[in-house]
């Protein structure tokens, strides 16, 4: 068959196997020309616009990626217009009153249900969950305070004696 000259319109007119290079066209598959659109319907991946930050304060090394589908996402972000130029803090430097550490060893936060047009609410939920517990705001009374309070317990230094 490689000495032979090949009819092509006979070819895809007739479903023949076509051996051509590496290319190969198997027998009952429809014969066409190659095309540019071969990959059409098929999805390419689509790239990421990552923003990266590091924390402005001295020392601290934590950083945050956000990651934008387009460039006009990325850059009419509230991210870029509010933490470019090292302005980015972590929770840690931006409210360490919340961060419990063996500085801080509590923390507490208060909700107040308040009536509204279409319900009862706690600031702006309606349901509030965390460890341990889970709040409807339509069960509870208007003026009902819910107080949210987390605290850790450092461990007491132990004798020598005890340690063995």
């Amino acid at each position: 068959m490689a000495n032979e000259k090949i009819d092509i319109a006979s070819i895809w007119s007739t479903r023949q196997v076509l051996v051509s290079g590496s290319r190969k066209m198997a027998i009952g598959k429809t014969c066409r020309p190659p095309s540019r659109n071969d990959k059409k319907g098929k999805t390419m991946p689509k790239r990421e616009w990552p923003l990266r930050f590091v924390c402005s304060h001295e020392g601290c090394n934590e950083s945050v990626t956000y990651r934008y589908e387009t460039r006009r996402d990325l850059v009419g972000s509230y991210e870029m217009k509010n933490f470019r130029n090292g302005r980015w803090k972590c929770l840690r430097h931006s409210k360490p009153d919340r961060v419990l550490s063996s500085e801080n060893l509590e923390t507490r936060c208060e909700l107040i249900n308040e009536q509204k047009e279409h319900g009862r609410y706690f600031g702006s939920q309606g349901f509030v969950s965390g460890p341990g517990f889970l709040v409807y705001a339509a069960d509870l009374p208007a003026g009902t305070k819910l107080i949210v309070t987390a605290r850790i317990e450092l461990p007491t230094p132990a004798s020598e004696g005890e340690q063995k």
